[in-house]
């Protein structure tokens, strides 16, 4: 595996399509892990791609942009797997995303992706020419790898299958590989520096590749083992979430009852909410038709106090035109009375019907009867009344009954 550079990444290619991984700390909201894929092909196939992520990265802390083909990635243990048909010639960028404490090391997430299918692949010549190229990138990494004073060589930067020329020297394929035994023995031997690579490189390489495992097993890392092992604590830890969950769930079913009781509940309690409220509706209903029942009742009972009081008002005029009268007589009386106790005497023959003080009372005896010497010589009382000259102007309407009445107060009045 090469000693990438974090800005340019790795690329591997197979059967015409070419993919570039690089790592994109600042394009995304979260560090993310970019594939840049292309089809060299004419017609349009179906890639398989898998990346590897180290063991110790959980798998919620890897996610999918929606934007960038999530719907074409799948997690499957500690493999990431995205797959999608690609028409000729197209390009197509996809990414995941890293979070947690691991997302600021890319070492741990840019290990060479595998192109592990296209379908159709390449026929003849063309596909043992991408094979060769793959070939001869794997003996590159090696020597890399194992000499760290040789430039490092971006796999599809310098080389691709339209610069390759689809032959293979043996005797360069064995250099390379027996260079890379000899530079991982001096490794081993005295350089520290040069194992703490091959360990991370190791890590993050492709756990199938038989070479890296033949590795792991010489540097007693067991893969199995930790996967299996942190795959345990995951569940583990699923296990116990679920379990207080449940307990939480219990107590609360406990304390409140199982939905349907509660359904039961809200079902008694809305019946019984819909009861009230008819009871409330045909209150307002009844005191609403007893309030219109009233009004009318009192419309009533104001018309007819309303005629009353008319009928009251016609009867205060009556007796208002009845006393006018009646004061009116009375002035009148009092105006006739009043001029004949101004005269004095009446003239009647030489007689005085007054008292010696001159009022009328002393003419009169006390049991009311006129006097002796008030009556006339031929024994008839003389009456004033009888005397039209005793009477003043525009009193002497005899035929009144009034003027008759007033007569007989006469003295009464005459008293006053």
């Amino acid at each position: 595996m090469p000693d990438v550079d974090h800005e340019e990444g790795v690329t591997a290619i197979r059967d015409g399509i070419t993919v570039e991984k690089s790592f994109e700390p600042d394009d995304f909201p979260v560090p993310a892990i970019a594939f840049a894929i292309s089809s060299d092909r004419e017609e349009s196939v179906t890639v398989r791609l898998v990346d590897t992520v180290s063991d110790d990265i959980a798998p919620e802390n890897v996610g999918f942009h929606p934007k960038y083909g999530a719907e074409f990635w799948d997690v499957d243990g500690d493999e990431i797997v995205f797959e999608r048909e690609f028409s000729g010639g197209e390009e197509y960028t996809t990414v995941y995303g890293l979070r947690g404490s691991d997302a600021d090391v890319p070492a741990k997430f840019l290990g060479e992706p595998s192109i592990e299918s296209v379908d159709p692949p390449l026929d003849g010549d063309e596909a043992e020419a991408s094979a060769a190229v793959d070939a001869a990138v794997a003996a590159v990494e090696d020597d890399s790898n194992a000499v760290p004073a040789i430039e490092r060589i971006e796999n599809g930067s310098e080389m691709g299958a339209e610069d390759f020329d689809g032959e293979i020297v043996p005797s360069d394929t064995d250099h390379g590989r027996a260079s890379d035994s000899e530079g991982a023995a001096a490794t081993r031997a005295g350089d520290a520096d040069v194992l703490s690579t091959l360990a991370a490189e190791i890590e993050a390489a492709d756990p199938d590749d038989p070479a890296v495992a033949e590795l792991r097993d010489a540097l007693g890392i067991d893969l199995t083992r930790a996967t299996v092992e942190a795959r345990i604590e995951h569940l583990q830890s699923a296990v116990a979430d679920l379990e207080a969950y449940t307990d939480a769930l219990e107590a609360f079913i406990d304390e409140n009852g199982d939905a349907q009781g509660l359904l039961e509940d809200l079902r008694d309690e809305y019946e019984g909410t819909t009861t009230r409220l008819d009871e409330v509706e045909s209150l307002a209903e009844d005191a609403h038709e007893s309030a219109e029942s009233i009004d009318d009742q009192l419309d009533s009972e104001i018309d007819e106090l309303r005629a009353e009081v008319e009928r009251m008002e016609s009867d205060i005029e009556a007796f208002s035109d009845e006393l006018s009268a009646v004061i009116e007589m009375r002035d009148r009386l009092t105006r006739a009375l009043g001029g004949l106790t101004a005269e004095g005497t009446i003239d009647d023959g030489g007689d005085n019907p007054v008292g010696n003080d001159g009022s009328i009372e002393d003419a009169i005896d006390p049991d009311g009867s006129p006097a002796p010497d008030a009556e006339s010589s031929d024994g008839e009382s003389e009456d004033p009344s009888d005397d039209p000259a005793a009477i003043p102007e525009g009193e002497t309407d005899a035929d009144d009954p009034s003027d008759t009445e007033g007569g007989d107060d006469a003295d009464g009045r005459d008293g006053e």
